[in-house]
């Protein structure tokens, strides 16, 4: 494979692995906030419940941005590791071999680290937002 054709090839799995997915979980994320901080509770709910209800919504915000970070955090090693690969020439330094390391570490951790946060979510959609 050609030196310039990998490096296209992985600029664009950077892009459309992380950046993209990135942006769109972002940016639907940031609607839901939107739709969380606007929607209102029925009109009879008394005072103590709607105190109850705004706790939720922060909460509910709280673990929605925490996803969204955890994405960002557990990802980004793992595409730093591939950018450094095909455009620097550090892959044979022990340095690298430790990031190399680390990152797919990070990315594995990734699929357990979105399980505490959605279950919390689950426990919070399932009372009145």
């Amino acid at each position: 494979m050609d030196v310039n054709a990998g490096k296209y090839i992985f600029a664009s799995f950077f892009a459309f692995a992380y950046v993209i997915p990135l942006s769109v979980i972002a940016v639907f994320s940031l609607c839901i906030l939107r739709y969380i901080s606007r929607h209102r509770g029925p009109v009879t709910v008394a005072a103590a419940d709607n105190t109850r209800t705004s706790a939720k919504k922060r909460q509910a915000s709280r673990l929605l941005i925490l996803v969204v970070v955890i994405f960002a955090v557990l990802w980004l090693p793992l595409h730093i590791h591939l950018l450094v690969f095909y455009f620097a020439d550090t892959s044979d330094s022990p340095f690298y071999l430790i990031i190399r390391a680390v990152s797919e570490m990070l990315r594995l951790t990734n699929r357990i680290a979105h399980i505490f946060p959605f279950n919390a979510l689950g426990r919070i959609s399932g009372k009145a937002l």
